[in-house]
């Protein structure tokens, strides 16, 4: 939510929020301009013309229900996601059990160093820009599409990347079919022109590539792998 917040605002959009507690990113986006309440209050929604959510928020928040009373236009995270990759005629959303902040970290890092000027919205700080937002005027936007109540299915990029798959939120997906699902269902949210990149060390993650039904392109450090990495040294 922080980089998302951090990203409007650098858009020109007026952003306020709340958290239950203050931390040095609700400090730094103080520092910005943007203004962070401590505590969920009815009143700190006043004057705002749309309320969005993370998932760790719940439906009978104080400031939801304020929302919903004023008929204020309440839509979860992913929901204003989608509007953002709207921005960019490029977007790329890096789907995946693990690896999708460090993915989306070394992207934007390399779509920097090639001087392309992106956009970045992701869930940690990266090293190169101490933010984990960046507003660039380039044409690509790259974000992270967290499968957690399947709130990505919201998506819709241009390129759509999967890290690898494993069972997890047991709450949300039955077993690894029903997540395997998913992530098909992402995987076809693209666009007919666009490409999904799978990485095929992941066995799980493999297994969804016959229903696929967008142009895919394979990484990893498989030999099959159409983009192979080598040499790798930590």
């Amino acid at each position: 939510m922080s980089g998302m917040a951090e990203l409007l605002h650098k858009l020109g959009f007026i952003i306020s929020g709340s958290d239950m507690n203050s931390s040095d990113r609700t400090k730094d986006l103080n520092n910005l301009g943007i203004i962070i309440n401590e505590g969920h209050s009815q009143k700190n929604i006043n004057g705002a013309d749309v309320v969005v959510y993370s998932s760790a928020v719940k439906l009978n928040n104080p400031e939801i229900i304020a929302a919903e009373n004023s008929h204020i236009p309440v839509i979860r995270r992913a929901e204003m996601l989608a509007e953002l990759l709207k921005v960019k005629p490029i977007s790329i959303a890096i789907g995946g059990t693990h690896g999708k902040t460090t993915t989306c970290s070394m992207l934007g890092t390399i779509l920097s160093e090639a001087e392309t000027n992106p956009t970045l919205v992701i869930g940690g700080i990266v090293n190169k820009f101490q933010t984990n937002a960046i507003s660039g005027n380039g044409d690509v936007i790259v974000v992270e599409a967290d499968e957690f109540d399947r709130s990505f299915l919201t998506l819709q990029p241009t390129m759509s990347l999967i890290t690898n798959l494993d069972l997890e939120h047991l709450d949300c997906y039955e077993n690894l079919e029903d997540l395997q699902e998913a992530f098909i269902q992402f995987a076809n949210s693209v666009p007919f022109y666009g490409k999904v990149g799978i990485c095929i060390d992941n066995n799980n993650a493999t297994a969804i590539i016959p229903k696929i039904k967008r142009p895919i392109v394979t990484f990893g450090l498989h030999k099959d792998a159409e983009i192979m990495a080598s040499h790798v040294k930590s």
